[in-house]
């Protein structure tokens, strides 16, 4: 019987080493798979609704419209050589936005508010640190669920504004739209 249970106690430690081992690798894959996705992200990379936009400001031939792409790009080419390729967090991108903006809101103000956007994505964010890092927001409205955070930049010429669903002094939702023509001026 003793002789049984040693075997029973070492195999028991087997299974535990084998499942822990396989643990660490599903783990190490995980976290390899997220840097590698965070390795891709890029402040020049467009998203669908911004190529649809680009074509139809280029399929316009507006010299305005087109103007405010050329913006896109320089600024664009611009963030990627003072990053030098280095993917950044948060903290980075409001360092640049202070140092090359504040207190206008345009292109550096939307990389920032971009990044409180995938810190809200990846881990949560709270009413105070968007606070502190973009800002009081220009206005805010109670909704069902919440209050919407409402913050108008300039996105490349246009009149947009990002908006920020807070639940309990934590953003739920994120959402970006550029302006009408005839909206308000934003913050330049």
């Amino acid at each position: 019987m003793p002789r049984r249970l040693a075997i029973i106690i070492r195999i028991g430690i087997g299974v535990f080493f084998a499942i822990a081992v396989i643990h660490s690798i599903v783990v190490y894959q995980d976290v390899a798979t997220l840097r590698r996705l965070l390795s891709r992200q890029q402040f020049g990379v467009l998203s669908p609704d911004e190529r649809r936009l680009i074509l139809a400001d280029l399929e316009s031939s507006d010299s305005n419209r087109i103007a405010s792409w050329k913006v896109y790009f320089r600024h664009s080419l611009d963030l990627e050589s003072k990053l030098s390729g280095r993917v950044v967090g948060l903290e980075e991108v409001a360092k640049l936005y202070k140092s090359q903006e504040y207190p206008a809101r345009s292109s550096y103000f939307d990389a920032l508010l971009r990044a409180l956007s995938v810190r809200q994505q990846s881990m949560g964010l709270t009413r105070s640190v968007l606070v502190d890092h973009a800002g009081k927001p220009d206005d805010s409205e109670h909704v069902s669920g919440g209050e919407v955070l409402r913050y108008r930049f300039s996105w490349y010429g246009r009149d947009s504004v990002a908006l920020f669903l807070v639940t309990n002094d934590t953003v739920l939702r994120v959402g970006f739209n550029v302006l009408p023509d005839s909206s308000a001026k934003s913050k330049r």
